[in-house]
């Protein structure tokens, strides 16, 4: 192999990727084992300024600590300052009920995430290469996957502060320049063991596929690239497409779209699934909102933290209000404000019943006679089988949730609707309708206003 030309494919690389500059101070991921060492290596001839990192998952016994040991005389013989750190990987895999590949990325990222801060680090890289991303991709292809699961495994994620500066060059390249120039290295025994997924690609698939076609490692990477660009025009089309589609937004909606819409676009229900995508949404339930697009029933979809509301032909996209539903606020005797969420309060006063107006159009207002109040008042949100007397039905009892159908106010938004509530009996659903059991009569001697305001 050219030294030359495979160190000029290095920094044209990472000029072209933007991955760092001469004032740009890098965290080096160094395992020890050929990949990492070669790219130390490689640091060592460029004007990059780094430090190295070793992680000891210890479950490899002595090879665990001989791997710390050799990573350790490396830096020393070359000048390299480095971090090391050894993790109980077991103990924290069993107590999350996780894999031991999970518990080790998990403790590895977050004590480089850790180290970037308090060294003041820009970029942490990591000695992924060109079959790591071939070997992704397979992967992701075998378990289904959008374009986006297509693209492999980039060069950089900003939002990480990650860079992979071997993503141009294939293993057998790595090796052979780690050969040509007498570079030691470790061998990680694991990485002969067959029990990981991605060893299996590794050892039983790339082989059959490089037998197939000799230039199938640097054909895939040209496929790799095309998929990138696809994607980005993908990515282009799904942002024209959502302004065009998109609606205004309310104060607790994040995306709002005509649902009809999406049907005047070829590939409708990737058109739906890459805008619900960032939301947790998966593509089943895109072709699920797609095929009841038509029902006159609204309905909800849920993700683990995000809620869409498919209503009259609109699909509103919200933060899930669990959290919310499960706030209860005891309000003690004469307070005077009391927070509902980050944006309202209610506003507690005693007036006069000269001062009360018996017909309030605001319904952001109510008021009660005073003396029929038990405090504690208590805020809370909806319980199954909550009933309450509206005011304009004579006294009937009335379910809440008959009452919010009828109100129109959406599903996803009945959960969020605060309550206030005497001894055990709703008073005030807030914003909407006061109970005709607490009314101001021709007997009330002091009146109770209460107002909600923004905060």
């Amino acid at each position: 192999m050219n030294n030359y030309s495979f160190e000029k494919r290095f920094e044209k690389f990472v000029s072209d990727e933007k991955l760092f500059s001469a004032d740009t101070k890098v965290l080096l991921a160094l395992s020890g084992g050929v990949d990492s060492v070669v790219l130390l290596n490689l640091f060592l001839r460029s004007n990059v300024k780094f430090a190295a990192a070793h992680c000891n998952f210890q479950l490899r016994s002595f090879e665990s600590d001989e791997d710390e040991q050799f990573v350790m005389k490396i830096c020393s013989d070359h000048g390299v300052p480095l971090f090391v750190k050894k993790f109980e990987t077991e103990s924290f895999a069993k107590s999350n009920k996780i894999s031991i590949q999970e518990a080790a990325r998990a403790l590895r990222y977050d004590w480089f995430t850790a180290l970037l801060t308090q060294e003041k680090f820009d970029m942490i890289a990591t000695a992924h290469h060109l079959d790591d991303s071939i070997e992704t991709v397979l992967f992701n292809l075998s378990n289904g996957c959008g374009i986006s699961g297509l693209h492999g495994i980039l060069p950089k994620n900003a939002e990480n502060k990650l860079i992979r500066p071997l993503m141009f060059a294939s293993k057998k390249e790595i090796m052979g320049f780690a050969s040509e120039n007498g570079i030691d290295f470790r061998e990680d025994s694991s990485n002969s063991s067959d029990k990981y997924s991605r060893n299996l690609i590794r050892h039983h698939v790339l082989p059959v596929l490089e037998a197939i076609n000799q230039g199938f490692v640097d054909n895939f990477a040209r496929n790799i690239r095309n998929f990138k660009e696809t994607e980005a025009l993908q990515q282009f089309a799904i942002e024209k497409i959502k302004t065009e589609i998109s609606e205004e937004l309310s104060a607790d909606e994040l995306l709002k779209i005509n649902l009809e819409a999406i049907f005047d676009f070829p590939s409708s229900l990737t058109v739906l699934f890459e805008l619900i995508k960032p939301y947790g949404f998966n593509r089943n339930q895109a072709e699920q909102i797609l095929d009841q697009a038509h029902n006159p029933e609204s309905a909800l979809y849920h993700a683990e933290f995000y809620l869409i509301n498919r209503n009259y032909k609109k699909l509103t996209v919200f933060n899930k209000a669990d959290k919310i539903a499960q706030t209860e606020i005891n309000i003690i005797e004469g307070e005077s404000e009391v927070l509902v969420n980050d944006r309202q309060k209610l506003i507690f006063e005693i007036i006069t019943k000269e001062q009360f107006d018996c017909h309030p159009k605001n319904k952001n207002l109510a008021f009660f006679d005073a003396d029929k109040i038990d405090f504690p008042l208590l805020l809370r949100y909806y319980r199954n089988g909550d009933s309450f007397s509206p005011f304009g039905m004579s006294g009937k009892l009335k379910k809440l949730s008959s009452f919010f159908k009828d109100e129109k106010i959406p599903e996803y938004k009945r959960s969020m609707v605060p309550l206030l509530v005497s001894d055990s009996k709703i008073i005030w659903v807030i914003g909407y309708r006061s109970s005709i059991d607490f009314l101001v009569s021709n007997d009330t001697n002091k009146v109770l206003k209460i107002s909600l305001v923004e905060s």
